[in-house]
């Protein structure tokens, strides 16, 4: 007995020391992959800091990759780190910053090294009208100071060509196109195959014009949906239009005439696009690729290492701000996507994430205003709740707390600006949608239908409740007053905001989607301006004698950023097999649309659902 146990200690003892063993591998390890990341780190801060200096390059080229977002999934130094390394923007970038972006701009107009930009869009794919108008605001600040801009592509899609249309010079190749069509809007329904699924979808609204559930209700849009989409789409267009009209100095019937008159003037010229495109005013120069790039070795000189014109790429330009030594004194907190309390990195903000923002900028002494950049169709009406009380407890504080409207800030979106000073809104963002919706599927029918019934015992008619069963009326009835007493508190909440009753409330709400100016005339937003007006209006109402933004970066863990990283490819390999054509933003929302309400059990949600093809 005594030889059995010592035995056993042994064997214990030598398990133990295996097990330190391998801990003591796992920890030297660690450090070695640690040091070995430091020294990376070093070389890429002498990096990011050689880059500043710039003067051997005398051009900024504008090669964007992916979609132009106001803040991307991986926006942090991970980001630059792995683009710095293994130079290759397909990998990291699949979107881009909007702020980091015109804050390079402003700063390469200040740069003496820098005399020109060059935008090279061709993997450019999407942004919000909002976005693209801000950034081209910023383009025609960098030509006011004398340098000049040069749009190059073989082709260009509509978001392209909108900043192409910024620069001074537009180059095409001899076979390209300038890909002018108009907006459009087209949803899936599913009402038919749902019933031939013998799902019972049950759909609980307050407001006539929540046009999110229609998907799941008709086979077709409904009238009322498509005289506001019709409208919507109608001015989106307009100021798409105009904008070009302006810089490009021709008539806007020139820029894209009606069916007839298009036909004629490609019959001029013998169907060649980009002769059209000329004849129209649209570009400036027909020329391949090649014999641009030696043009601009002219005007920028020869890199010669690249053996190419001297230009740094916008994603390798990295110079010094002269507020550095400045202590942050206004904060900027960015909502962008869909409002939840899930973590996610397709297009979501988490309520979370977002509240410990709002609690650090109010705790934080030498932040004196916040602006709230919102670019978001809404989410959870739980989610936004959280926000909207965390912004209630900022209030009292006394700090200022400016709301800057992106592409679209609606429904969930717009119920969390009732707490601010401030709603600055852009001409083309997309707002309102004040409504609440809730949509609770039920299998009994089709489960019934292959011989699968679900049978039980329960205490209430409310432990009943299962996708297995059908939905006991009474329950139906709960739910539809809870619907009501969540829209009716949301637009007492706007009433209060705005100083309106809330009888006015109601009449501009009810689901309704309104365009900047429209939502400036019904008095749901103080001004038409961008991000710049907001940082203004922070200022002023800060009694500030300097601005210096400090901005949230996601959380920079290695871990996370090459889970997410793996989450994009996978992501990319679906996305790469969709036709060009078609709005990779469109795939992206519907994707994330269908994903919440199918996926999301026990929510009410104060959402828009709005997909405008912008390519």
């Amino acid at each position: 007995m005594f030889v059995f146990f010592i035995q056993n200690v042994v064997y214990f003892f030598k398990k133990l020391l295996k097990f330190l063993s391998f801990i003591r591998i796992c920890i030297f390890n660690f450090l070695f992959i640690s040091v070995i990341l430091l020294v990376f780190m070093f070389f890429f801060h002498v990096n990011f800091f050689n880059m500043s200096a710039t003067s051997r390059f005398k051009a900024l080229r504008i090669n964007l990759v992916g979609n132009l977002i106001d803040k991307p999934i991986n926006d942090n130094n991970f980001n630059k780190f792995f683009h710095t390394f293994f130079k290759n923007n397909d990998i990291v970038l699949k979107e881009n910053s909007l702020f980091d972006i015109i804050n390079r701009i402003r700063l390469a107009k200040e740069d003496c090294s820098i005399s020109g930009i060059v935008l090279d869009l061709k993997d450019f794919l999407s942004s919000d009208l909002s976005s693209l108008i801000y950034l081209g605001k910023v383009l025609m600040e960098f030509r006011s100071s004398g340098k000049y801009i040069y749009a190059l592509g073989d082709n260009y899609t509509q978001t392209q060509y909108f900043l192409a249309s910024f620069s001074n010079k537009i180059y095409l190749s001899p076979e390209g196109v300038v890909d002018l069509h108009g907006f459009s809007i087209y949803n899936l329904y599913y009402k038919d195959f749902l019933n031939k699924l013998r799902v019972n979808t049950h759909v609980f609204r307050a407001g006539i014009y929540k046009s999110a559930v229609e998907p799941f209700i008709f086979n077709k849009m409904s009238t009322s949906s498509k005289k506001i989409y019709n409208n919507l789409t109608n001015n989106l267009w307009k100021n798409y239009l105009l904008t070009i009209s302006r810089n490009r100095h021709i008539n806007i019937h020139r820029v894209f005439p009606d069916i007839d008159n298009m036909l004629l003037k490609l019959k001029i010229v013998n169907g060649d696009y980009s002769k059209y495109a000329k004849y129209l005013g649209l570009i400036d120069i027909i020329k391949p690729r090649t014999l641009v790039e030696k043009d601009f070795e002219k005007i920028f000189g020869i890199n010669k290492e690249s053996k190419t014109y001297n230009f740094i790429d916008i994603y390798d330009y990295y110079p010094k701000s002269n507020k550095s030594s400045v202590s942050f004194n206004v904060a900027v907190i960015v909502i962008n996507g869909i409002i939840s309390d899930i973590k996610s990195p397709l297009g979501i903000s988490n309520s979370d994430l977002i509240i410990n923002q709002i609690r650090y900028a109010r705790l934080t002494n030498s932040i004196k205003a916040i602006i709230l950049r919102i670019n978001s169709p809404g989410g959870s009406v739980s989610a936004s709740e959280k926000i909207y009380n965390e912004l209630l407890t900022l209030k009292y504080t006394g700090k200022p707390l400016i709301v800057s409207m992106g592409g679209m800030a609606a429904s969930g979106g717009y119920w969390i600006t009732t707490t601010s000073n401030y709603i600055i809104g852009d001409c083309n963002t997309i707002t309102g949608s004040i409504g609440v919706f809730g949509i609770l599927n039920t299998l009994d029918r089709s489960l019934h239908s292959i011989g699968i019934n679900s049978d039980g015992v329960s205490t209430s008619v409310l432990s009943d409740i299962s996708i297995f069963r059908s939905l006991p009326v009474k329950v139906k009835q709960i739910i539809q007053l809870n619907i009501l007493h969540k829209y009716n508190n949301f637009i007492k909440l706007v009433s209060l905001s705005r100083n309106k009753t809330i009888c006015q409330i109601d009449k501009i709400a009810k689901g309704h989607i309104w365009l900047g100016k429209e939502a400036k005339s019904n008095g749901l937003i103080d001004e038409l301006g961008d991000f710049d007006s907001a940082v203004s209006k922070a200022i002023e109402l800060a009694n500030l004698k300097y601005v210096n933004l400090y901005w949230f970066n996601n959380s920079e863990n290695i871990l996370s950023f090459v889970i997410d990283q793996l989450k994009i490819f996978v992501n990319d390999i679906f996305l790469n097999k969709v036709n060009n054509s078609f709005s990779v933003q469109l795939v992206n929302n519907y994707i994330n649309n269908s994903y919440y309400f199918f996926n999301k059990k026990n929510t009410i949600y104060s959402f828009c659902f709005f997909n405008l093809c912008l390519i």
